[in-house]
């Protein structure tokens, strides 16, 4: 389900160290006289003298509220640990039904993401100066590049839903059906 934000009621708490190195309190961040970030030094107004005092930020409390419209229209408030932002793996710009290893189901979604963090490796690796090909490398190079040893060997493979129970089994490339 998607949704995307239409208002913020922004509410962050300061959790402040007294320079004097007895007490902490919690100020809201508009009351902070400087960076606010943690380790900071900055000035607030004491809580019950409201004399200006020296404190360190020692930890930031979002208690904002956002306000969200659903893909379906419906609109609710919620707090920041309800929310789960979009990340990469599930919404790569470059991926596409055609790039992927459809052919091979039971490898599915596997492939696509070993080929591209082993393309931020590579890209890492070429940043001494040395000009990156056009080509990208095939992903069937890639396989069989990677862990090339263990290809034609047994192994030992733990069965996730029966504890402590192990099947032999042939290590072979994913595309090895159509050698």
């Amino acid at each position: 389900c998607e949704a995307k934000v239409k208002t913020v009621v922004r509410l962050v708490k300061c959790k402040m160290l007294m320079k004097d190195g007895q007490s902490n309190v919690f100020v809201p961040d508009e009351e902070v006289k400087g960076t606010v970030k943690v380790g900071s030094l900055v000035e607030i107004k004491h809580p019950t003298t409201s004399q200006p005092v020296e404190a360190t930020i020692t930890k930031l409390i979002d208690h904002s509220t956002y306000t969200v419209v659903f893909d379906d229209g419906d609109e609710r408030t919620l707090r920041r640990t309800q929310l789960c932002l979009k990340g990469d793996k599930h919404f790569i710009e470059s991926e596409t039904l055609d790039n992927l290893p459809l052919s091979h189901p039971e490898h599915f979604g596997t492939p696509v993401l070993q080929y591209k963090k082993a393309r931020r490796k590579n890209e890492d690796e070429s940043d001494d100066g040395e000009e990156k090909s056009d080509e990208e490398t095939p992903r069937r190079a890639m396989y069989r590049g990677r862990h090339q040893e263990l290809v034609g060997k047994i192994m030992l493979v733990d069965l996730p839903n029966r504890k402590g129970s192990v099947v032999p089994s042939l290590v072979v490339l994913p595309d090895a059906s159509s050698l």
